[in-house]
Order: structure tokens, then C-alpha cells, then sequence
């Protein structure tokens, strides 16, 4: 997507060609240099993480606004709780599922960036596999690898739906 071009980009542009740092492409073998290949990791994980990172954070945010000024958190608050318990245990607590669910979300999109990043990047992975299997019009493995994200697509959403019951004690399994 457009976001994860532009963030990806901009990494390049910062941390491998103005700073140095990173190398801006490719693949090391983490069974050869571990290091090294955590080096050429670091800018796609870090393109593919900001935008689901932000959506998040505005998400726990707007969640917990909504949450703090329920009635229950002022009775906590009456009792002389500290704030600290008061935001950890009542507050974060009631906003993880909505949050939880987001995440489960953000797994397509995930898939879906990690085209565009894997081949801005030159790093060989579903995504580049799935764009050459794409130029290549290889309809055989553009069903496989569609197949395969939509399946760990559904699969993330069914471990966050039973998630549910651990995170929320409201919630039971009849």
C-alpha cells in the first residue's frame, strides 16, 4: 500500500543511504550471520510496523478515553486505589479485547503490505513470491499463495475470538 511505500522510502532514504547504518536490500541467511541478518530485517519489519503500530496506538487510546470515564474506574478511583492499578488493572484491562481484535485484523493488511515492502526491499519472502507469481501471470501459485494467506487470515482471527475468553471474564464457552 501507499503508506508502506512512502514509510519504507523514507527508511531507505534516513538509515541506509544518509546514515549508513543499514543496507537498504536484500537477504542474509540467519543460519550464516545472525547479526547480518537482522540487519537487513530491521528496515521492512520497521516499514511494515509503523502504520500497524500508529493504528494501534490511536485505537488503545480512544479505547481507554472511552473506558476512564466509566463509572467503575470512578469507584476504583473512590477507594483509594492508586492511579497506576487503576490504568493497568481496570483500564487497560477492559480495552485489551477491543484492541485485541484490531490486531487480529491487521493481519490481512499486514499480507497485503508485505508485497509492496518485500519488493521495495528485495527481500525474498510470500510477498515477493506472490508479486513474481503475478508478473509471471502463474495462476497456479497466485491460488497457493492466496490460499495461504487467507488461511492464516482465518486462522489469527479464530485464535483471537477464543482469546476472548481469557481476556474477558464475561465471556464463557457453553
Amino acid at each position: 500500500s501507499l503508506p508502506d511505500f512512502f514509510w519504507g522510502i523514507m527508511l531507505i532514504l534516513l538509515f541506509a543511504r544518509a546514515l549508513g547504518w543499514l543496507p537498504s536490500s536484500g537477504f542474509a541467511d540467519p543460519a550464516d550471520d545472525f547479526v547480518l541478518a537482522l540487519r537487513h530485517a530491521f528496515l521492512p519489519s520497521l516499514a511494515l510496523g509503523l502504520g500497524l503500530m500508529a493504528h494501534l496506538t490511536r485505537m488503545t487510546r480512544s479505547t481507554m478515553v472511552g473506558i476512564l470515564n466509566q463509572e467503575f474506574i470512578r469507584v476504583a478511583r473512590a477507594k483509594g486505589l492508586p492511579e497506576r492499578t487503576v490504568i493497568w488493572r481496570y483500564g487497560l484491562a477492559n480495552a485489551f479485547g477491543p484492541v485485541m481484535t484490531i490486531a487480529g485484523l491487521q493481519i490481512g493488511y499486514l499480507f497485503g503490505s508485505i508485497i509492496v515492502v518485500e519488493t521495495l526491499f528485495n527481500f525474498t519472502g510470500m510477498g515477493w513470491l506472490t508479486y513474481q507469481a503475478l508478473l509471471n501471470r502463474d495462476l497456479p501459485l497466485i491460488q497457493a499463495t492466496v490460499f495461504i494467506i487467507a488461511a492464516v487470515v482465518m486462522l489469527t482471527n479464530l485464535a483471537v475470538d477464543l482469546l476472548y475468553v481469557l481476556v474477558d471474564p464475561r465471556i464463557r464457552l457453553e
